[in-house]
């Protein structure tokens, strides 16, 4: 019974953003993830307990109708391309500004919890090392980005975690800050291609907006933070899938087997177009 009430409450809360006959439309929300530098991290499990969307110029947050939480995903295995869907929800029409996700992880300060929602596993490893969190259970993380939902039409947004930016460990304990940006499939487009490396050390991949990158890059935290996505070179090949049409740098830069960023390794191409709904193929000679 108490389910039944909170799906009215929610459907009420959904016709009271649309107002008079504004409309709505179908959302498709899917989740994807950038590699981690860290080698001997094999898994980053994130459970998902409730979405939230914010509406054009309104305050409020309303909750996503329909979506069946706790759901959880390890953000290592969509990597490269590689997306699941969350479900679709009913959304009223117009402007999407964000989108705000709820995970079930302890906070900071709480101790060490005996069943985490979110966790870390290493290679070799089977022991769920807990993935603290400021804030997640109570205020939610946002993602930046905001989408356009047709009328009686269907989108299909994607959302980032790049767990590169948002797993930090500090000692013993793994952190979780959430850089989570969200994509219009439709309009994204993504550059692939191949690299000639003969080296043994690991090396990534950073596209950034045009002109974004300057060698001061190599010593944020993490490293090469301002870059809006990564690719860790596979064999020879590599691939960053969901960028916004527009012009990119390319950064190469290899980490040692301490997973320390050697100076002397960063390359750039620069120029690099992407346009919607196309791959554009940038080979590379290291």
């Amino acid at each position: 019974m108490r389910r039944v009430i909170s799906s009215i409450f929610l459907i009420i809360g959904v016709f009271a953003v649309i107002g008079c006959g504004a409309g709505t439309g179908t959302v498709t929300v899917n989740i994807t993830d950038a590699p981690i530098d860290a080698a001997a991290v094999e898994s980053v499990f994130i459970t998902v307990t409730k979405l939230e969307y914010h509406v054009g110029d309104t305050e409020e947050w309303y909750e996503a109708a329909g979506f069946n939480g706790p759901q959880q995903y390890d953000l290592l295995s969509l990597t490269g391309g590689i997306s699941e869907a969350m479900g679709e929800f009913l959304f009223p029409a117009g402007t999407i500004t964000q989108l705000r996700f709820f995970l079930d992880a302890p906070e900071t300060g709480s101790g060490t919890p005996s069943n985490p929602g979110c966790y870390v596993k290493l290679t070799g490893d089977d022991t769920k090392y807990p993935l603290f969190v400021p804030s997640a259970a109570s205020s939610g993380y946002k993602a930046t980005g905001s989408f356009e939902v047709p009328v009686n039409g269907t989108v299909s947004v994607t959302a980032d975690f790049d767990v590169r930016k948002s797993v930090k460990k500090t000692g013993s304990t793994y952190n979780l800050q959430p850089t989570i940006r969200t994509i219009v499939d439709g309009e994204a487009g993504k550059i692939a291609g191949t690299v000639t490396y003969t080296g043994t050390d690991t090396l990534v991949v950073f596209a950034y907006e045009d002109g974004g990158y300057s060698s001061a890059q190599l010593s944020t935290d993490p490293p090469f933070s301002g870059a809006v996505s990564s690719a860790v070179l596979s064999n020879t090949a590599y691939i960053l899938p969901y960028l916004a049409a527009g012009t990119y740098d390319l950064v190469f830069a290899c980490f040692d087997s301490d997973g320390v960023y050697i100076d002397a390794s960063v390359r750039t191409a620069e120029d690099v177009v992407v346009e919607s709904g196309k791959t554009t193929t940038r080979d590379f000679t290291y």
